[in-house]
């Protein structure tokens, strides 16, 4: 059975068949789906994140999930999801889901534009700069 018509995913694979897109196999839904109403239903609709996830069911895109924000560009603080981004510039990073200041590590490493000194991440470039 072809798993495409036109384009568009109409089957995935469940216990070495096929099953429709809504089932449920093995108890779980695809890493791109999520639960919702005893069926597994797509993150993304037209294009756009549609839906959040949290232990395997469908929630409001934003909505912190056992304290934690999983989205890109999203952590968790003051009890809810925010941004790491302030107008293109990064004010904070998620270290698991949870805010960090940008000069803390996340399980003792610093992100890719950093480096370790002294126990604080610091920015390897300034205004294209490189630090050495």
């Amino acid at each position: 059975t072809d798993m495409w018509e036109n384009g568009t995913k109409v089957w995935k694979q469940c216990a070495g068949g096929c099953v429709t897109l809504e089932s449920v196999c093995d108890g779980a839904c695809e890493a791109d789906q999520c639960l919702k109403d005893g069926k597994c239903v797509a993150l993304v609709e037209n294009g756009k994140i549609a839906r959040g996830v949290c232990d395997g069911a469908c929630t409001i895109v934003g909505v912190p999930c056992n304290r934690k924000c999983e989205q890109d560009g999203k952590c968790f603080a003051d009890g809810k999801c925010t941004n790491t981004h302030e107008d293109g510039v990064k004010i904070k990073k998620s270290c698991d889901g949870i805010c960090n200041a940008l000069e803390v590590p996340c399980n003792d490493n610093c992100d890719q534009d950093q480096c370790l000194q002294d126990g604080k991440c610091h920015k390897l470039f300034k205004d294209r700069n490189i630090f050495i």
